[in-house]
């Protein structure tokens, strides 16, 4: 069936505004094909030529290796007033290579030399590219991706949802855009001047481009309650606004408000004394520079943040804190602070071998550990039942829960977090911009 041929590219006169509807589609994608086939159709039928919608490219190619040239084959197809044409055909067939997009377009009725050329000399290439490239600046990652005017849709959406968008627009003598439709938000942005210079160079604007109806007020304030600096919060009506589910994983519930995850901003400013006394330490008490590591043994860039940590020559010491993020990491967390308890010096290769090799049982565990301390297995048995040792990693994942901490690994270098991996280079500089920082404010 020829879906709603050339309604999409011809802007008729109507005797109201036509509503533009932008989508970003990958031939190769189940949900743009659902969109064309269920969704478009009763869009059309209802609202007609009063809706105009305006086809844009995102192959993902990851996912679907093809999906590029199929974009460039329907470019060149368009160059025929052929496109939908090409659409619902490669749609139909699933048409993964050039030979099968040729054919499709000589069953068309294109003229097939024109076809050819401008698909294999790249002449459909820059198009795409182009729709690539806004994609990546409007924050379009997948597809279908919709823009009802100024409002966007991510993925796919029922009938229900583009009508009454598409209403609200119709009766909107301006483009639709999501202040005709979010709450106004209030939020708030505390900095602790001690902080200094990096939290006021924080932005906040990723928050408005999610919700324009925002007003956030800057505050400079030293309040130990607060754990850390940037500590950006909204109030309840985000949970109104259009694109509130883009973001709900970024924003932790605190009574009345939301705030935003620490890793969201990093780096961010720890105002609150972590606990030192008693964990694993390595380096000298007297080094210039702290850094405190919270680790899950389950998490593959733990490794790696330990071992561009271990290749630096500053002097510094290194606190190790656990933290727990699957059901893995609990009998591990205990073997490794049963080795620091019974053998501290023996901790840190113990805890790399672990971080390394990630054992896939708990004989290779009792293995492992053996063979670094020469404890027995009694010992080893004991540890998995031992309260003080539950307690001592009940008391980093309390304290990794104050400072925002929710994901690894997290490193405290000088009083600054940063969520995620931190490379050699950036750790360098990091901390040469610290101690620089200290002489200077002394």
């Amino acid at each position: 069936m020829k879906l709603i041929k050339r309604f999409l590219f011809l802007l008729l006169l109507t005797a109201s505004k036509p509503v533009v509807i932008e989508e970003w589609i990958d031939f190769h994608c189940f949900y743009c094909q659902k969109f064309a086939t269920e969704v478009l159709p009763q869009i059309k039928e209802k609202y007609g030529d009063d809706v105009i919608l305006k086809i844009n490219h995102l192959p993902l190619t990851d996912l679907h290796p093809n999906a590029k040239k199929a974009a460039e084959a329907a470019v060149c197809a368009e160059k025929q007033d052929l496109f939908w044409e090409m659409h619902d055909e490669i749609v139909k067939s699933n048409a993964q290579s050039e030979a099968a997009f040729v054919n499709i377009a000589s069953s068309i009725g294109a003229n097939r030399a024109e076809f050819e050329m401008c698909l294999r000399f790249g002449q459909a290439t820059k198009k795409v590219e182009n729709d690539i490239k806004r994609a990546s600046e409007i924050g379009a990652s997948g597809t279908p991706f919709f823009l009802v005017e100024d409002v966007p849709i991510g993925g796919y959406a029922e009938f229900e949802k583009f009508d009454e968008l598409i209403t609200k627009a119709i009766e909107k003598e301006e483009r639709l855009s999501l202040k005709d439709i979010d709450p106004p938000i209030k939020g708030r942005i505390i900095i602790d001047p001690r902080c200094g210079e990096r939290c006021d160079k924080v932005s906040t604007s990723f928050l408005n481009n999610y919700f324009p109806t925002l007003e956030i007020e800057k505050i400079y304030m030293t309040d130990e309650s607060i754990p850390w600096s940037p500590y950006v919060t909204v109030d309840s009506n985000i949970t109104k606004a259009y694109r509130f589910a883009d973001i709900a994983r970024n924003l932790r519930q605190k009574g009345d408000e939301f705030v935003i995850r620490p890793a969201v901003l990093t780096p961010v400013y720890i105002s609150k004394d972590v606990l030192m006394e008693g964990r694993p330490q390595l380096g000298d008490d007297e080094g210039e520079n702290t850094v405190i590591l919270f680790t899950s043994f389950t998490c593959p860039f733990c490794a790696k943040q330990n071992e561009e940590l271990f290749s630096l020559e500053n002097d510094m010491k290194i606190i190790f804190k656990h933290f727990i993020r699957t059901d893995n990491d609990v009998v591990l967390a205990q073997i490794a602070e049963c080795v620091h308890t019974h053998n501290p010096e023996k901790f840190w290769p113990f805890a790399l071998m672990i971080l390394d090799s990630r054992p896939s049982s708990e004989e290779n565990l009792f293995e492992m550990f053996n063979s670094v301390t020469g404890l027995s297995r009694n010992v080893f048995d004991g540890c998995k039942t031992d309260q003080d040792i539950i307690n001592i990693i009940i008391s980093d994942m309390q304290e990794a829960n104050i400072l925002g901490v929710d994901a690894t690994p997290a490193t405290i270098i000088n009083d600054f977090m940063h969520i995620g991996l931190v490379r050699k280079k950036e750790l360098s500089k990091l901390m040469k911009d610290e101690i620089t920082e200290e002489n200077n404010d002394s």
